[in-house]
């Protein structure tokens, strides 16, 4: 197969490219995730009046999903690169799908707990199996595509959990909530395990298609203009840019789970709207991002020279909606409830925009593909481990001084710093740089050839 860049030209036409059914497998995947993962903190000023759970007790309960989450995802990177996306996968959604639904059945705060634990856990292959998928399906001028459709998945996830959610509990009562958001992840993995494979693989994928894919894929490690050394969990973090990753996605991710975790809260308690009317301002920043966020990433290739892909190049774009996002701090001076609502959907959209490039540009820089499922699991754990202390922070916060805005100024202090961090360590390919450290890397490595799926 040819690799030149110079000479890849894809000739199948746009509305014959069957590789953006992918696309949107992984896009409900993200959906289904996130409504399960989302339904709780809906659910969570029902359930606090239900068995007196106070806000600093209710924020470790929506905390320690992260726990359990954050301790798996590593693990799970290293089984999706040794088992493959569609094992892992398979079995996770599972797993998830079943825990979420068992929610509908506690009788306590520490059952709550427990079953949260268990969702994080089930959880913590989904980032790393659904940007791995990107990784196997998505030539370079996709990238920031199927990045995007994992991620907005995530977002209309729960600007759909948080209708339904509330509808839900207003109608048929919190316990069946559980139960009819749980089963959506049986009726997904039905059709995951019935169309799945890698492109190689794919019978409905025409020849044309699948050459221009792989060919793609085949280039892009070429561009290093250096041997590709096997990359072992211990040798990804040793490379400076996987730091600079996991940070400046956890400053982002911090925001975006107070978003995910507290919003609901925050409407009710400080700005006096109902239940139901909650869900449906909650939904809104989610399902503006969830169609912004696509033409955005798709649209920010423009802006990333191809000599410069390599070398992070895509961090500048990140950038600039971090900065955007930065609003949100004016949020406690805003009374008017309409004008609060496009200033939260402004900021979530910016920030999510950026936060979904971050995996875009963890694709840039890895090199060697047997790693790809570990580096992706890095990211989610840089993210998550800023998430885990989100809802924590917010809630004790809350309950120490009786209000949000210092929630918000916390918030733009961490931004600033993601900020710094992206721009200054997230330059390099995830390879060694010096002779020395390359053949220590090769020494040391593990090569982790997946089970083809």
């Amino acid at each position: 197969m040819n690799t030149s860049n110079e000479t890849m030209v894809e000739t199948t036409p746009v509305w014959r490219r069957k590789r953006y059914l992918i696309a949107v497998l992984v896009f409900l995947m993200g959906m289904v995730n996130y409504i399960d993962r989302q339904a709780l903190s809906t659910a969570a000023p029902v359930l606090a009046k239900t068995f007196h759970i106070q806000a600093g007790l209710m924020g470790l309960i929506l905390s320690c999903f992260f726990w359990s989450y954050i301790v798996l995802v590593i693990p799970f990177g290293y089984l999706t690169d040794r088992f493959g996306t569609k094992l892992v996968t398979t079995i996770s959604i599972i797993v998830w799908s079943a825990t979420s639904m068992l929610t509908g059945l506690v009788n306590s705060a520490a059952m709550l707990f427990g079953l949260r634990l268990m969702l994080g856990a089930s959880e913590s292959p989904s980032f790393p199996t659904g940007n791995k998928v990107g990784r196997e399906w998505a030539p370079e001028k996709d990238r920031g595509l199927f990045a995007a459709a994992m991620n907005t998945g995530t977002l209309f996830g729960p600007a759909v959990g948080a209708l339904l959610t509330a509808f839900l509990i207003t109608r048929m009562g919190w316990r069946a909530s559980f139960f009819v958001t749980g089963s959506l992840g049986f009726v997904w993995v039905i059709i995951w395990i019935l169309a799945y494979r890698k492109p190689e693989h794919t019978k409905w994928l025409s020849e044309e298609e699948r050459e221009y894919i792989v060919n793609s894929r085949e280039a892009d490690t070429a561009q290093v203009g250096q041997q590709v050394v096997k990359m072992s969990t211990w040798s990804l973090l040793r490379q400076p840019s996987i730091w600079g990753l996991m940070l400046g996605q956890g400053c982002a991710v911090y925001t975006i789970y107070f978003y995910l975790t507290w919003l609901p809260s925050y409407l009710v308690q400080a700005r006096h709207v109902e239940l139901l009317d909650s869900g449906l301002l909650s939904a809104i920043p989610f399902a503006v991002a969830t169609v912004m966020v696509l033409i955005f990433s798709q649209w920010s290739n423009r802006f990333v020279p191809q000599h410069k892909v390599k070398t992070g190049g895509r961090r500048w774009v990140i950038i600039v909606f971090f900065a955007l996002s930065s609003v949100l701090v004016v949020a406690p001076l805003i009374k008017n409830l309409v004008w609060l609502e496009v200033l939260l959907t402004w900021s979530f959209t910016m920030i999510t925009t950026g936060q979904t490039l971050m995996f875009a540009l963890t694709s840039d820089l890895i090199v060697d593909e047997s790693s790809a499922g570990r580096a992706f699991a890095m990211l989610v754990l840089g993210g998550n481990s800023f998430g885990l202390v989100a809802p924590i922070v917010t809630g004790f916060i809350v309950q120490s001084t009786g209000s949000f805005n210092t929630v918000f100024i916390f918030g733009l202090i961490l931004l600033i710093i993601g900020i710094f961090i992206v721009a200054f360590f997230t330059n390099k390919p995830l390879q060694p740089h010096t002779p020395e450290t390359i053949q220590q890397g090769a020494i040391g490595s593990e090569v982790t050839e997946g089970v083809r799926s």
